[in-house]
């Protein structure tokens, strides 16, 4: 009965955000066909990182004209009335209700605020999910990727990013290491204008971007305490976390494994923890975002909650791109429906899938 209950005020908070962004999205549809302004838009090494979706490549954009960038999500706004859709990553979802379901709307007072810097020229690598490590790993660290092999990141242009993210510790870890400790970064806590603005979309995450990102954060100088079996647990208080999960935990430390709560370390930790794993396990989660800092392939147990409608294939389609051994263990609870809800799921299953994963990793005790 509770669960029903916190799905449908979930549901519900849903819906009243969806027509919150939804009269947003036609109050700037129609502000933009009434009062055109005039601006560039060019489309730099559209064909540099060619992806699966062939209608949405990785690029680099160029805008010139009165640009406002709005400091809550960070769209940029030309002259007050023109909301740019691609100026935000999947920002052209917002056309759809399952888009606006997700990514925020600005509402009319961010384009005509006055206060803030005003630059000559910036870059934007805002994410519609600035508080996300997962999305900081597969959006906002391959758009510097791509930057830099477009020769677009250079140390005296202002890199925008949104003051949530400026504020996460593991963003805070991040821009003190490698190539990233050059950057003047700005943080969006006001609005701020410009003139030229250059943004990229990165869709690619393959063995070549996570090499450029090892590169970027100069991950081969980092000293520090390693492991090779990584069991990645969650906190209570962050949910889905499976009912058994002691014995689980029992299971893996008996295979020789470390239980992490990644929260609990250092963004610089978290990579030197990665760099010489040889198999990873852990429960569905942003920390499961760490495999690109493992240089080599590795195998990779998750734990999978089932849910209808969702098949919580992240991980796998970034596991394929990067050449990682991925194997799942199902959650046998079919009703299901809260992404942060605890799960079941048997121990008999996960001690088979673990004891394969080992045998393929060289590293079962048959072997």
């Amino acid at each position: 009965m509770l669960r029903r209950l916190t799905t449908l005020t979930l549901r519900v908070q849903y819906l009243g955000v969806g027509l919150r962004r939804t009269i947003r999205h036609y109050v700037w549809v129609g502000l933009g066909r009434c009062w055109q302004v005039q601006y560039t838009r060019t489309v730099i090494g559209e064909t540099l990182h060619p992806c699966v979706d062939a209608t949405e490549p990785s690029r680099v954009i160029e805008y010139r004209g009165p640009l406002t960038i709005e400091p809550r999500y960070g769209w940029a706004i030309v002259g007050n009335t023109t909301l740019i859709r691609d100026s935000l990553t999947y920002g052209d979802r917002t056309s759809s209700w399952r888009g606006r379901e997700w990514i925020g709307l600005p509402g009319l007072r961010a384009a005509s605020r006055r206060r803030g810097d005003i630059l000559d020229a910036a870059i934007s690598i805002t994410s519609p999910w600035p508080e996300n490590y997962f999305h900081f790993c597969r959006d906002v660290l391959p758009k510097l990727a791509l930057l830099e092999t477009t020769g677009h990141l250079d140390n005296n242009t202002p890199v925008l990013v949104s003051g949530t993210l400026a504020q996460m510790s593991f963003f805070e870890g991040a821009r003190r290491l490698g190539r990233l400790a050059q950057l003047e970064i700005h943080a969006l806590t006001e609005a701020v204008r410009t003139r030229s603005l250059v943004i990229a979309h990165a869709k690619r995450l393959d063995r070549d971007v996570a090499a450029q990102l090892r590169s970027l954060v100069g991950l081969e100088h980092l000293t520090g305490r390693t492991c090779d079996r990584i069991f990645i647990t969650r906190s209570p208080r962050r949910g889905r976390l499976p009912i058994n999960i002691d014995e689980i935990e029992a299971l893996f430390v008996d295979r020789g494994f470390e239980i992490v709560d990644l929260d609990a370390l250092t963004f610089e930790a978290q990579l030197l923890l990665f760099r010489n794993a040889r198999v990873v396990a852990g429960i569905h989660g942003a920390g499961l975002a760490n495999l690109i800092w493992c240089p080599h392939p590795v195998h990779v147990l998750e734990l999978v909650p089932r849910i209808d409608g969702d098949d919580f294939d992240c991980f796998r389609d970034i596991c394929s791109e990067l050449g990682h051994a991925y194997q799942r263990v199902l959650g046998v609870d079919q009703s299901y429906e809260h992404k942060r809800a605890s799960f079941d799921v048997r121990l008999a299953d996960v001690e088979y899938a673990l004891n394969a994963t080992l045998n393929h990793a060289g590293l079962g005790r048959d072997t």
